[in-house]
């Protein structure tokens, strides 16, 4: 499968031999629409495969299940011929320890022979002249970090369609497949964990909110 954007041009094909695809969903906007396209390019081209969701659960992040499991749930709705593994996979971190328990899930999960491929929804960053809008620094003016984006690309084991592509890029996919008024409202962002989400799932201040409203134009 092929799919154009402005950025970069995504291309989806796993290999003949694989047929149990791991999806990183963390329940925002980016795994979103990889699942997305994993469902489109399975319902359209490869309707032998099965999708695996595996979340890690941050100790203060502690909702992206309950979010991940709404993409899922949408996701099934909407593409009701593709097959999902009965489970959803799940770890806990301290956050401190976020990558090290994501490669021990994932690596857990090949081992059983669960997973033969998997993908991931990391993006670009924003240009730096935006980044630095957001969270500046008080004792150098750099920015605070929000995506640690070269420890997540370490790992060359996943199929990451978006690693060109911006969050700018991710909305002209939501709007190029008519999903800014349905998967976009599934979908959670915020690292605030003492909002209750179910009331107001965004704080509208903190790194990754911001990086939200710069690219969609809203939370």
């Amino acid at each position: 499968m092929i799919v154009k954007t402005t950025q970069d041009t995504i291309k989806i094909n796993v290999d003949a031999d694989k047929s149990k695809i791991g999806i990183k969903l963390s329940g925002g906007l980016d795994s979103a629409i990889v699942a997305y396209l994993l469902c489109k390019y399975i319902h359209e081209e490869r309707p032998d495969c099965t999708l695996i969701p595996f979340t890690v659960i941050h100790s203060f992040k502690p909702y992206n299940l309950w979010f991940a499991s709404k993409v899922k749930w949408w996701l099934k709705e909407h593409f009701p011929t593709v097959q999902w593994h009965k489970e959803h996979f799940t770890i806990h971190s301290n956050g401190d320890d976020y990558n090290e328990r994501m490669e021990e899930l994932q690596e857990d999960l090949k081992s059983k022979n669960i997973i033969d491929c998997k993908f991931s929804g990391v993006t670009a960053n924003p240009p730096m002249e935006v980044y630095k809008q957001w969270s500046p620094d008080d004792t150098n003016d750099e920015p605070t970090p929000g995506r640690d984006r070269e420890q997540e690309l370490k790992d060359t084991s996943f199929g990451r369609v978006l690693v060109n592509i911006d969050k700018k890029g991710v909305a002209e996919l939501y709007k190029k497949f008519g999903l800014m008024d349905s998967l976009f409202n599934v979908t959670r962002t915020c690292e605030e964990t003492e909002l209750d989400p179910s009331v107001t799932p965004h704080c509208g201040k903190c790194w990754w909110c911001e990086e939200r409203r710069w690219g969609f134009g809203k939370l």
